[in-house]
C-alpha cells in the first residue's frame, strides 16, 4: 500500500493542500469592482464585511432562536451539515442574509444589474455543524449555460505557480454569508483556486477563514466542500449522550460551531414565469430549494418536508422590502 499523503477525497494530495487562502483573496465591500475582477480570474473571492457586524450577529441570533425552538420538541439538524427540515430554507436568519444591502450589492456588480428589484435569490437549506466533525467532500454542483463575460485579458497565472490557463467566463457564482468565525481552529468552507468545469487541474485545496459577515463567492465549477479542523479531539461520549443519539435527541440546547447562510443570486431577467408560482408555493410551505432553483428544469428541493405551520416570512414583522424585492 502507497505511503503517500492523500486528501479527504482519497487523491494524492500535494504539499500545497490545507494551507490558508492567501490574503490576495481577501477585498472589503468598497472594492466590490476589484474583488470581481479577481473572481473572474481566479473563481473565487471573499468579500469583507457584506454583512455588517450587527446584521450578522442578528441574523445569527436568530438562526439560533429559531434552532432552539425546533429542538425543543425533540428533532435534530441533518447529519451532514446541511439542513433542510423545520423552515430552515425560509427563517428568519437566512432571509436576513439574503437581504443585506451589501450581499445584494455583490451580486448586482457581478451582473452588472441594479441592486433594487433586478435580482433574484435561491432559498437554500442553512450549513449548520452541531459539532466540529462534519464536512464535505470536493465536488462541484452541476454545471449550467449562463456565462458572464470573460473581459479582455487572455491568461492569467496558475494559483500553484505553474505555468498560466486561459481565463474561462463564470458560469454562475455561490457564495456563503459567514455567520460564525471561520479558522484553522474552527474548521469550515475550502475550495480549489483557479478550477472550473473546463479546467478540471485538481489544483490544491485552501482553507477559507472567514469572520462574521463576509461572504465567499465562488465559481460554481471550482471544487469546493468543507472540512473540520485537524486533528479533531472530540469529548468523551457519555451514557447520557448514547442515551440521546437512540432516542435522536439533543443532548442539551444545541449551540452550533458553524452557522453559514448559502447564497446564489442570478438576474431576474433569466427567470421564467412559470417558475414564480412554484417559488411562492415552497415559500409559504417552508421548504427549502437548490442554489440554482433560478430555473424551472433545476428547481429541486431539498428532500425534507416542509415542517411551517406559520405565516410566510413576508407576514413577519422582520420582512423587509430588500428582502422582498430578491423573492419575486
Amino acid at each position: 500500500m502507497s505511503g503517500k499523503k492523500r486528501n479527504h477525497n482519497g487523491e494524492e494530495a500535494t504539499s500545497a493542500d490545507g494551507a490558508p487562502l492567501s490574503a490576495e483573496f481577501y477585498f472589503p465591500l468598497a472594492q466590490a469592482q476589484q474583488a470581481k475582477e479577481h473572481l473572474r480570474t481566479y473563481g473565487v473571492v471573499v468579500v469583507q464585511g457584506a454583512l455588517p457586524a450587527e446584521e450578522a450577529r442578528v441574523a445569527l441570533h436568530a438562526i439560533q432562536n429559531w434552532l432552539a425552538e425546533w429542538t425543543s420538541k425533540g428533532g435534530c439538524p441533518n447529519g451532514n451539515g446541511l439542513v433542510a427540515a423545520g423552515g430552515a430554507g425560509q427563517c428568519e436568519g437566512a432571509w436576513r442574509a439574503r437581504g443585506a444591502t451589501g450581499v445584494q450589492d455583490v451580486f448586482a456588480n457581478i451582473w452588472n444589474v441594479p441592486r433594487h428589484d433586478a435580482l433574484l435569490t435561491s432559498m437554500d437549506a442553512l450549513i449548520l455543524w452541531r459539532e466540529r466533525t462534519q464536512g464535505v467532500s470536493l465536488h462541484r454542483d452541476r454545471p449550467d449555460s449562463l456565462y458572464l463575460e470573460s473581459g479582455s485579458l487572455s491568461s492569467v497565472p496558475r494559483p500553484d505557480g505553474l505555468g498560466v490557463r486561459p481565463i474561462e467566463p463564470i458560469r454562475l457564482v455561490q457564495s456563503l454569508c459567514v455567520l460564525t468565525k471561520s479558522t484553522a481552529e474552527t474548521g469550515g468552507f475550502i475550495c480549489c483556486p483557479g478550477e472550473n468545469f473546463d479546467r478540471r487541474d485538481d489544483l490544491p485545496w485552501k482553507r477559507v477563514h472567514a469572520q462574521p459577515g463576509d461572504l465567499i463567492c465562488w465559481d460554481s465549477g471550482c471544487r469546493h466542500g468543507s472540512k473540520p479542523p485537524a486533528p479533531v479531539n472530540p469529548p468523551p461520549v457519555t451514557d447520557m449522550d448514547r442515551a440521546a443519539r437512540r432516542q435522536r435527541l439533543p443532548v442539551g440546547p444545541v449551540q452550533p460551531v458553524r452557522v453559514a447562510v448559502p447564497i446564489c443570486m442570478v438576474p431576474k431577467s433569466w427567470v421564467k414565469q412559470d417558475l414564480l408560482p412554484m417559488r411562492r408555493t415552497l415559500f409559504e410551505s417552508g421548504g427549502s430549494a437548490n442554489h440554482d432553483s433560478w430555473s424551472v428544469d433545476l428547481f429541486v428541493r431539498h428532500p425534507a418536508p416542509p415542517t411551517r405551520s406559520r405565516a410566510a416570512p413576508d407576514q413577519a414583522d422582520w420582512w423587509t422590502a430588500n428582502m422582498g424585492s430578491v423573492f419575486s
